[in-house]
């Protein structure tokens, strides 16, 4: 664990709002049992970018921890959301193919080119 909270400690002295990495860190405090910080942080990650689905999940999963109940049932359905919009927006975006080269589609094309260039 501390090896990843230093991890992520680096990456917001590059970014100080780097919302993944605030996740990170409250992460981390959730499992060492740090849950009043934890909470503290992950409405900082929020407040950072409140498109993070993890942020408000962990957050509802840590005011559960401090029972927090009523706290607990507005963050859930937030990250619930959050997921679902994810999912819509994955969905939307284009498609894009992989391009294979016609040298590695066609074998048989290879192997005759092959041959034409060693002779």
């Amino acid at each position: 664990m501390v090896d990843a909270r230093t991890d992520f400690d680096r990456v917001l002295q590059v970014g100080p709002q780097n919302s993944g990495a605030l996740t990170g860190i409250e992460r981390v405090e959730v499992a060492q049992k740090h849950c009043d910080k934890a909470a503290d942080d992950f409405q900082r990650s929020i407040a950072a970018d409140s498109s993070q689905r993890d942020a408000h999940y962990y957050l509802g999963i840590t005011y559960a921890r401090l029972g927090r109940k009523a706290d607990s049932e507005m963050e859930l359905p937030i990250a619930g959301d959050r997921e679902k919009e994810g999912v819509a927006r994955r969905r939307a975006a284009p498609r894009r193919r992989l391009l294979i080269p016609d040298i590695v589609r066609w074998p048989l094309l290879a192997a005759k080119l092959s041959f034409q260039i060693g002779n």
